[in-house]
């Protein structure tokens, strides 16, 4: 039933916001295939979306999203059929890990914004060390995505997928540094070398 739903919710969700935000994907062929962290940047409240909208066709993942998302009924039940896990922020969530490291797994995929929240377009912030948490305790590859940010509606944007890459070493901190750092050189592709 839940698979279903998920199909109809995605679908939906994509005739809505494909037309308004033009997503472009760069990369696809980088993600792999399996259990991955697919991690991003988080500038816009429909990044979530349009995360699950390009690399989530097939059901196979789990989005950590903030708890607040699910206090309304009708984004509550949006998100749930996005296979969306809420997280209350500011805290030691273990209900949240479990059920992320139960995505992982299970060989499939989790999307995760390490940095916790959106953060300004000129602005930088730093990384929660949950990433690497889960990364160290699953030993998954990383996927860093940029994604353009801003505002985004009627002006297209894209979805740049880096390469995928084992996590090194058992520091938390570092793992997630690492992460948003790769992400960040996907949005300079001349600079960032052979981050492609």
């Amino acid at each position: 039933m839940k698979k279903l739903g998920f199909k109809i919710v995605y679908w939906l969700a994509y005739a809505i916001c494909f037309p308004i935000y033009r997503p472009k994907v760069v990369g696809r062929s980088n993600v792999p295939d399996g259990a991955c962290i697919i991690c991003a940047n988080h500038t816009a409240i429909i990044d979530a979306v349009l995360l699950v909208l390009a690399l989530g066709r097939k059901g196979d993942y789990g989005i950590m999203a903030k708890a607040e998302l699910f206090k309304n009924k009708l984004f509550s039940a949006f998100f749930d059929m996005l296979n969306a896990i809420p997280v209350k922020r500011g805290k030691s969530d273990i209900s949240a890990v479990k059920k992320s490291l139960t995505v992982l797994k299970n060989d499939k995929k989790l999307m995760i914004f390490p940095e916790g929240t959106r953060v300004g377009e000129n602005e930088t912030s730093d990384a929660k060390s949950g990433i690497g948490m889960l990364a160290a305790k699953t030993a998954v590859p990383i996927l860093p995505v940029y994604i353009t940010p801003g505002r985004k509606a009627f002006r297209g944007c894209s979805l740049i997928c880096g390469k995928a890459y084992m996590p090194d070493g058992s520091d938390y901190k570092a793992i997630a540094d690492t992460a948003m750092d790769r992400i960040r050189l996907l949005a300079e592709p001349r600079k960032g070398g052979d981050a492609l």
